[in-house]
């Protein structure tokens, strides 16, 4: 299934039955390969439809599927130009995305992979987010990852100017000179003090970690974490000089 996508159109892919992988073209087609596993007895088989209104090509499964054995299931790999604006919707499936372009990824329990250079939002409530930004440059685009339960390791370019805000009840853990405060409520005090050192995690508190690092000269750009009770990571990772890309370090 494949059809032209506009310049400056958006892509909203929505798989309530599995699996969403995104891959990049170098044309302006948007194609889409999906795998249907549909059990004997099934009533009504997942339909892929593409759709394309106001300035969106919606990609979506239709009827969402009902959890349980015995359960059609549909995996979908997306094929899209660069630069196209991205949004992801999952239930339970796992989510791949890349990409320099604005990508926007929300499930409930699926897990999520996603090596990005430009904005990107996150939010699920159980699902695990590992995300890689990757660019042999300096580095300067908004990131924004939200989850109930769900544990969340980010790994940003060496040369970043971020101001991180990260929340959990859970561990939290930061390779960047960071600033504690704890966040008021009416049984914790607030704390604040400055980690000189970088790597310092807290535990079993409901807390908040604001670290930023220092060239005054680049705009400062956000990166908010926030997650209920699951862990959080925020590393750094190198460049690979011969790949021209980053590495973790």
């Amino acid at each position: 299934m494949e059809k032209p996508l506009r310049a400056g159109h958006a892509v909203n892919v929505f798989n309530p039955c599995g699996d969403i992988r995104c891959r990049k073209l170098k044309d302006r087609n948007v194609a889409v390969f999906a795998i249907v596993q549909t059990p004997p007895g099934a009533l009504t088989p997942p339909e892929v439809t593409m759709v394309e209104s106001d300035g969106v090509m919606h990609v979506t499964v239709t009827p969402p599927c009902v959890k349980g054995p015995g359960q059609p299931r549909v995996d979908l790999t997306v094929f899209v130009p660069s630069g196209a604006p991205l949004n992801f919707a999952t239930v339970d499936g796992l989510v791949e995305a890349r990409g320099s372009e604005p990508v926007v990824i929300e499930t409930e329990s699926g897990q999520v992979n996603a090596r990005v250079s430009g904005p990107l939002s996150v939010t699920t409530q159980s699902g695990a987010v590992n995300v890689m930004v990757r660019t042999s440059e300096r580095w300067s685009q908004p990131v924004d990852i939200r989850t109930v339960t769900g544990d969340i390791h980010l790994r940003l370019p060496r040369y970043a100017d971020v101001r991180a805000r990260m929340r959990s009840a859970g561990r939290v853990s930061c390779d960047y000179s960071t600033r504690v405060e704890q966040a008021q409520s009416s049984h914790i005090k607030q704390v604040a003090s400055r980690i000189s050192e970088a790597c310092r995690s807290t535990r079993g508190w409901w807390g908040r970690l604001i670290g930023r690092t220092l060239h005054p000269a680049r705009p400062v750009h956000t990166v908010s974490l926030y997650s209920d009770r699951g862990r959080i990571d925020l590393l750094k990772h190198f460049p690979d000089w011969q790949g021209g890309e980053e590495r973790e370090q």
